[in-house]
């Protein structure tokens, strides 16, 4: 047990560490998906409706880097991580890590579509803003294309 208390005071501390200049810009927010095309889809559970909590931090903004990455928690069971090279927008390759409810973790591949924005132009000074954006073999599923809509709001 001591051990587990001086790992947790250990990265507890190095957390509080980080200075806001360190901190990635992001918005947060909710998702739903608006359609879920292909037979492995549905294999899986994925169909219209369902619903995700959302972290965009996007590429060349601050000190985000070069990469932009999504991060959602679907419908309780899943998380899922998305890392594309560069700014969002158009139809760009994806990799990305997915975790389970039981927490085995696994990689997976395809194409972030159609990442559109209103306001068109997202910046640091953007406090909120509408996205839609489709992401290929979704959840490593060959085949299966997820539609995301969400709403997100700045919270670095």
């Amino acid at each position: 047990m001591k051990i587990y208390a001086t790992a947790f005071f250990v990265l507890s501390t190095a957390a509080l560490s980080v200075t806001p200049a360190e901190a990635r810009t992001n918005w947060q927010g909710e998702a739903f998906i608006t359609s879920a095309v292909g037979t492995t889809c549905a294999a899986d559970g994925w169909v219209a409706g369902g619903h995700a909590l959302i972290t965009l931090m996007p590429a060349n903004m601050d000190n985000n880097g070069t990469s932009s990455f999504i991060a959602l928690h679907l419908n309780r069971r899943n998380a899922y991580s998305l890392k594309v090279s560069g700014a969002l927008g158009g139809n760009k390759p994806y990799s990305a890590v997915g975790i389970t409810s039981a927490g085995s973790n696994f990689t997976f591949a395809g194409s972030l579509a159609t990442f559109v924005t209103a306001p068109s132009a997202v910046t640091a000074n953007t406090n909120a803003f509408e996205t839609t954006f489709s992401v290929t073999n979704w959840a490593g599923n060959t085949g299966c294309t997820v539609t995301f809509n969400g709403a997100l709001v700045k919270r670095r």
